[in-house]
């Protein structure tokens, strides 16, 4: 239910918030939509030639799915950088087991019938080279899909002209120079280009992933699907909590397309979000990643009753504000598809109890205050310098 009480008590944020939203958190429409065209251009001209590439690739590749928090309608600050998943299908001849790991959100994915496979020649023709992604024990290997994902794009992207140690890609919206980097398991494409008289650069990150239908749902544990339009699921290549990779035969689950479905249609918990993830920058609270206060939303969405999410931006904010201080304070924030995977242990308790402090002290500043200077959320959000614009302009309006 809503409390009536505590919506009324922060009312007097609303502006505030809204302001700060509109003004240092929301970007361009026409930014958007212009950085939007661009990337799905180059992707097409990409994605084409790698199916020219790589025979295998063209056998498995199924769409892409355009993940991360520009899609979620998540993302702070500029629409530059975006996590493109390269969804891929085994054959359906394959025996594939996923198996859940002894760290909860990571899987593994055993091959029981490759050989049959390989023994039709048709097929063995078609998914040549499928044998070299998998371990010595048939297991489907992170590392060598990643190797092999990396070669295709590197390929790709040398057929383009070559220019200041750039590839030249042109799409009708102009030339693009692109460039691929590689930093651990993450390997992102570098795209900078004018269009107008406006620079235009974008990091792309493309990830290889599987997909699989609901008969291969995770089991034990798990939460099952909640919704009823979203039945696939992926399998991704990403490193554990604390950035490193446990074996080449974990491999992270991916429910994006359920989570999306989840907090679509509730009015003001992205704005939400969105303002926490902007406090999380401006406190530096480098070990709260953006998905665990997404997660933490998640959770709330189970909650709240939908007329929660339309009651008002303060009301729906203070109370993420305070489920993320409750849960440092409790030292969990549990994965919402299994609640035994605790995102946040891998931050040590001296960290953790930094950030339990200062929310807290954030909290009751705010309660304090909110009468007297609804700006007082202000200073939490902005940066010092957006802060002195923001004082000159809200005082204004």
């Amino acid at each position: 239910m809503v409390d009536v009480e505590e919506k009324k008590k922060y009312k007097v944020l609303e502006n505030v918030l809204n302001y700060i939203n509109q003004k240092y958190i929301s970007f361009p429409e026409d930014i958007r939509k212009r950085n939007n065209e661009i990337l799905k251009q180059l992707l097409d001209t990409l994605i084409s030639k790698m199916t020219e590439k790589n025979s295998l690739f063209k056998e498995m590749y199924f769409t892409t799915f355009f993940g991360g928090s520009f899609y979620d309608g998540l993302r702070v600050g500029a629409p530059d950088e975006f996590d493109l998943d390269l969804l891929m299908n085994l054959p359906k001849i394959l025996n594939t087991d996923l198996s859940n790991s002894k760290d909860p959100g990571f899987v593994h994915l055993k091959i029981n019938n490759l050989l049959e496979l390989f023994k039709q020649p048709h097929l063995a023709e078609r998914f040549k080279g499928l044998d070299r992604l998998v371990d010595n024990k048939q297991y489907l290997d992170n590392k060598k899909v990643r190797q092999w994902m990396e070669g295709i794009v590197s390929q790709t992207i040398n057929d383009f002209p070559l220019e200041n140690g750039s590839r030249v890609i042109k799409i009708s919206k102009g030339k693009f120079l692109a460039k691929v980097s590689k930093s651990g398991p993450a390997f992102t494409l570098k795209v900078n280009g004018r269009v107008g008289n406006d620079n235009v650069a974008l990091d792309i990150d493309l990830v290889p992933c599987f997909r699989f239908s609901q008969d291969k749902w995770p089991k034990g544990q798990f939460r099952q699907n909640p919704t009823s339009t979203k039945s696939t699921f992926f399998i991704v290549p990403k490193p554990q909590k604390n950035g490193t990779m446990l074996g080449d035969h974990y491999w992270r689950l991916s429910f994006q397309e359920q989570e999306r479905e989840l907090i679509d249609k509730k009015q003001y918990l992205k704005p939400s979000i969105k303002i926490l993830k902007k406090m999380r920058d401006k406190e530096n609270h480098a070990c709260i990643a953006s998905y665990y206060l997404k997660t933490i939303a998640l959770w709330e969405k189970d909650r709240k009753p939908q007329e929660f999410w339309t009651s008002s931006l303060s009301y729906v904010f203070m109370t993420l504000l305070k489920s993320y201080y409750e849960s440092i304070k409790n030292g969990k924030i549990e994965y919402y598809w299994n609640k035994s995977n605790n995102l946040i242990s891998g931050s040590s308790s001296v960290t953790l109890s930094n950030v339990e402090n200062r929310l807290k002290a954030i909290i009751s500043d705010i309660d304090r205050n909110l009468v007297a200077d609804p700006t007082v959320v202000a200073k939490y959000i902005l940066s010092p310098q957006e802060l002195v614009a923001f004082k000159m302009s809200y005082l204004k309006v």
